[in-house]
């Protein structure tokens, strides 16, 4: 029913969701009106047996994506998901787009910092884009050096990787091709003892490179 629906929107992001008009305890166009509340994005799409004309402006009004009469044709139904998905698709990608290039911004900031720039500098140089505070949780500096040119052979990925291992709240910078930090928000020694043999450990294994770290 369309209660239950909107408690699980409230739980959990969903790309898409299909919907009919008339449930039980709240019907389709409440449903709707909720859900753009908590995700603009979000794909909606309606599938009910009623063709009457205010449903279908109502529907408009909330941006649905299509408003399909039952029976639906198998054939229709599967080129409109396809399209769907392929919008979601798209909008992912943007957005992982730019939230990896604000990353890079909130990296160069750090650099400067770890370079002597004044904060003065680091915040005219990054537009505003960054607010310093963040780094505020930094606890802990951890130095990875390795025996070759480590960072030409992975290349960026490698930031990626290390954040999996060591969680996204740390911060990894690369120095130069056989250096980089790694900065955690705890400094509890045990923690970033495991944290270090961790990242040796994956290194190792996957790269068969010797990794230091102080």
């Amino acid at each position: 029913d369309g209660k239950e629906a909107l408690e699980l929107l409230q739980q959990k992001q969903f790309d898409i969701m299909l919907t009919d008009i008339q449930m039980p305890l709240m019907d389709g166009l409440q449903l709707m009106e909720e859900a753009v509340k908590l995700d603009q994005e979000m794909k909606t799409v309606i599938i009910s047996r009623h063709e009457k004309f205010e449903y279908a402006r109502k529907a408009l009004r909330l941006k649905v994506v299509d408003y399909l009469v039952k029976p639906v044709e198998p054939g229709t139904f599967a080129e409109l998901m396809k399209k769907i998905i392929a919008q979601v698709e798209i909008r992912k990608r943007t957005r992982q787009i730019a939230e990896k290039g604000l990353g890079y911004v909130k990296e160069h900031a750090l650099y400067g910092l770890l370079n002597g720039k004044s904060v003065e500098d680091v915040k005219a140089e990054s537009g505003e884009l960054v607010d310093l505070k963040e780094f505020e949780k930094i606890r802990c500096l951890l130095l990875l050096e390795f025996a070759s040119d480590f960072y030409n052979r992975t290349g960026v990925g490698i930031r990626d990787e290390i954040l999996q291992v060591v969680g996204e709240e740390s911060v990894y910078l690369n120095l130069n091709p056989q250096q980089s930090v790694l900065l955690l928000p705890c400094d509890d020694n045990s923690i970033v003892k495991r944290t270090a043999e961790a990242v040796v450990d994956y290194i190792r294994e996957t790269y068969q490179e010797g990794c230091y770290i102080a």
